[in-house]
Order: C-alpha cells, then sequence, then structure tokens
C-alpha cells in the first residue's frame, strides 16, 4: 500500500501495533477493537478504535481515535494493511514515515508507552533475551 491508501486513523493505529512489536510482543498479543470508551468522564455514543496488547497474563489497551466507517469496513483495511506489510507491498520508507509521523513514534510518548507497560508489570520480550 501506498503512504496514500493508508487513512490517518490506520496509520496511528499500525504505529502502536510496531510500538508493541518492537518491544518484543508477537502478533498473536495484538489484536485490534472497536468499542465505545470513556472521554470526560463519559461513555462514548460512537465506537473508537482501540489497540489491545493480551500477553503475560494482563491486558493492555492503547485507545487511538473514533472509527471513521463501519467497523467491518475499517477490519479490511487493517487486513489489507497487515497483508501488504507481510508480503512487501507495503515499502519499509511507508512504515518508517508512518512511524516518524505518529504520536508513539516521538521519544517522550514512546518513553511514557514503556513507562505504563511497566507499571502494569509487562516486562519486554525485546529485552528478556
Amino acid at each position: 500500500m501506498t503512504y496514500e491508501e493508508i487513512p490517518p486513523l490506520y496509520r496511528a493505529t499500525w504505529a502502536v501495533y510496531a510500538a508493541f512489536r518492537r518491544l518484543g510482543f508477537a502478533d498473536d498479543d495484538v489484536a485490534f477493537v472497536a468499542s465505545p470508551t470513556v472521554q470526560g468522564g463519559f461513555i462514548t455514543t460512537e465506537s473508537w478504535l482501540h489497540v489491545v496488547l493480551t500477553a503475560q497474563d494482563k491486558t493492555f489497551t492503547v485507545t487511538v481515535a473514533p472509527l471513521d466507517r463501519p467497523y467491518d469496513d475499517a477490519q479490511a483495511i487493517l487486513e489489507r494493511l497487515r497483508v501488504s506489510i507481510h508480503d512487501g507491498t507495503t515499502p519499509d520508507e511507508v512504515l518508517h514515515r508512518m512511524w516518524q509521523e505518529s504520536k508513539v513514534g516521538e521519544a517522550a510518548h514512546f518513553t511514557s508507552l514503556c513507562a505504563a507497560l511497566l507499571n502494569r508489570s509487562f516486562t519486554f520480550p525485546a529485552l528478556a533475551n
């Protein structure tokens, strides 16, 4: 996929997934879920896209943003992106750009994510070997 073919929400979602992978978590540890969330103390009426890490008998959820289309369509985009990354049709330059432009790609944000995981007693597989 080209950069332009990947809508902003899915670029941001991929970056969270990539952060978990950089820490050594497996593909099977990460899922994409759509559900309402809490914003300002209230449950939203619309569904938001979440990246859920389930590993080491714990769960950690990163809420990305409100869904921009029906969930089935969102799943189709995420699956197309996943396949294109694995088969090499999404170039490394695109993946690098998505990471660099993402909030989680910023050092301070990535560090905060790592600290939050450590505070919840996760260990990073990439550092455990």
